[in-house]
């Protein structure tokens, strides 16, 4: 089923028919919505704005491409299924520029294992509040490297259990692109999911249309 954004774009639930001239946004939610299905809302940040979020991205031109995951999906699976997704459009013909996964929380953890797999540069990936010190020396530890150009951004109030630098891993991934991250002052921490604010939402587009 296709949903059309107001700039031009769409909202996918799945890859579907390929536009080697269209720009692929793949975004990945954060686990609230696993755990709570939709309307998923949080005592402490309120309803997770899934539908809103997908079409302000959808807005910009984008083919988004976004799906629910059930409860406790196994992030392994669900990256080899976009990355198998990011390779079908390369192989038709997509540039790797016009290609971009973003991913919130958990689902930035997922979009990371899908820039290991997919070893492409160009592939562009927005990591939306990750990069704990546990997750990053976990993922070191791991071999869990990054490929293509990497933006991380995450709210100067969330807390250091649940997000922090991405830099180490970073450092450890010696074929990455283009990478950056990117503190915003929001005030809400990992709050600033929840909704499709500008705060967020205008990097990552800049990360997914800036010319190479």
């Amino acid at each position: 089923m296709e949903q059309a954004g107001q700039g031009g774009g769409a909202v996918r639930a799945s890859l579907g028919q390929v536009d080697p001239s269209a720009r692929y946004l793949f975004y990945l939610h954060a686990k609230v919505i696993e755990e709570e299905g939709l309307p998923a809302i949080s005592p402490e940040h309120g309803e997770y704005q899934y539908g809103a979020i997908l079409d302000r991205l959808a807005r910009f031109g984008f083919v988004v491409v976004s799906e629910v995951r059930p409860k406790d999906a196994p992030s392994g699976f669900y990256a080899q299924r976009i990355a198998a997704q990011v390779d079908s459009l390369l192989g038709a013909g997509v540039p790797p520029e016009h290609v971009t996964v973003v991913g919130a929380s958990k689902g930035a953890y997922i979009a990371a294992l899908v820039s290991h797999r997919v070893s492409v540069p160009s592939v562009r990936y927005v990591l939306l509040s990750m990069c704990d010190a546990e997750t990053v020396a976990y993922m070191i530890e791991q071999g869990t490297d990054l490929h293509g150009d990497v933006l991380a951004l995450r709210d100067a109030a969330d807390t250091p259990d649940l997000v922090g630098s991405c830099e180490d891993l970073f450092t450890f991934s010696r074929e990455i692109g283009r990478h950056d991250e990117f503190v915003v002052d929001v005030g809400t921490g990992h709050g600033i999911l929840y909704q499709p604010l500008d705060a967020w939402v205008f990097p990552t587009v800049r990360w997914a249309q800036e010319p190479e």
